[in-house]
Formats: structure tokens, sequence, C-alpha cells
């Protein structure tokens, strides 16, 4: 991981990246490998800040320009009824994986919005993507599992060849129950055959509480 002058690395990001696991290490360099990477992982598992581990590696290396982090709106956000603020504001709620990735890798609130601001991470919905191209960037869907085939359809065909993309999720953890639950599973590894990888994060870092509940089955 070569160091460049633009204020993207730091002693935080050099140290997540050290203490990664192997499976962590896997998917990291899957992303910065091959064009597109299907991860499926567990809560609790670094997922994200893994993703924009290796964006901003690609960032600060001038593999891409920007990273743009792509999330569906779940039925239980739209169930918060009316937000005040502009939009920015409205949404933000649906970006604290970014922000708290970003955290864990040692930016500052202030380096997250000089990045944001200068577009070099954009974070946005798939609301407004019809007719987006997306070019000379890492593409992070998040929470894939929220999405149905078309909404993953859409993303997908937006995507130039000079970008890479990583879809995450948990099929286990759906918040949009109307969604087929295979379809982001289907589609991930349609994806991995024909151009990628598929990676699978299967440990729980949240502690204790977090891993039994994550193991707990329903008897119905």
């Amino acid at each position: 991981m070569n160091d460049k002058e633009i204020p993207l690395f730091n002693k935080d990001r050099d140290r997540f990246y050290k203490k990664m696991s192997n499976e962590q290490h896997v998917m990291f360099d899957s992303i910065l490998e091959v064009p597109f990477t299907f991860v499926e992982a567990k809560a609790g598992s670094g997922k994200t800040t893994v993703a924009f581990a290796a964006g901003i590696d690609m960032l600060a290396n001038g593999v891409i320009s920007k990273i743009i982090y792509i999330i569906k709106p779940s039925k239980r956000s739209y169930a918060n009824g009316y937000l005040p603020g502009d939009l920015e504001q409205k949404t933000a709620q649906l970006y604290y994986a970014a922000y708290d990735a970003l955290e864990v890798l040692g930016f500052s609130q202030r380096d997250i919005q000089a990045l944001i601001n200068t577009e070099q991470v954009m974070l946005i919905t798939d609301n407004n993507l019809r007719g987006v191209n997306l070019m000379d960037c890492l593409v992070i869907i998040d929470e894939g599992q929220n999405m149905g085939v078309s909404d993953l359809r859409l993303v997908l065909t937006r995507i130039h060849d000079d970008s890479k993309c990583v879809l995450l999720g948990d099929s286990r953890q759906s918040d949009n129950p109307g969604n087929k639950e295979h379809c982001f599973v289907d589609y991930g590894n349609y994806m991995v055959e024909h151009i990628g990888r598929k990676v699978e994060l299967t440990r729980n870092f949240r502690g204790r509480l977090s891993r039994i509940a994550e193991e707990y089955e329903p008897l119905d």
C-alpha cells in the first residue's frame, strides 16, 4: 500500500489494514483485482469498512477518481415518515455505515465532508440512477439484500469498464420483506460466474451478545 501525497492515508487506516482477518484480506484483494466482488457477510463483519479501505487505497493510488456508495432506502426508513431539512439532511440517516467506516479508517468529520465536497466520495440512493453513468470509480452497493432484481440491474448496468463494483449484504437480514430473499444471492452468484469473485465474511466482531443474536434460528 503506497502512500501518495494526498490526505487520505493515515496511521488509523494502516492500523486497520494490519489488523484485518484473513477473510477481510481476501475481500480487500478481490476488490483491487477483479471487476466485481460479491460479499456475503454476517452482521458486524466489517464489510463496509473493508470496502472503503480498498476504495481509499485505489483512490489514493490513482486507480479511480471517486468512491460511489449506493444504498436502497428500506421500508423501515420510509416508515419514519416526514423528516425535516434539505435532501442531504433527510437522507443522512441512510449513510451511517459509510460514515462509521470512514471514521474507523481514521477520517474526522471534517475530512469526510471534504471528501464529499470534492466528490471523491459520493453517498447516494438508487432512486436517481436512471440514465446515470458510473465511470472511473469504485461502486459500493451496501445492504444489497434489500434490493430486488430490478434494483440491482438498475445499478449494475450503469457501471463502465473503467470501474469496479462490490456488492455487500446479508441475506438473513432483509428490511424489504416483499423482495424474494434469494434474488440478492442469485444475482450475485450470476455476476461472479461471468466476471467476478465471491467472498464470505463469517466472523462477527461486535462481541458475544451480537454473535449469539446472529445465531438464533426460529423454531417454525
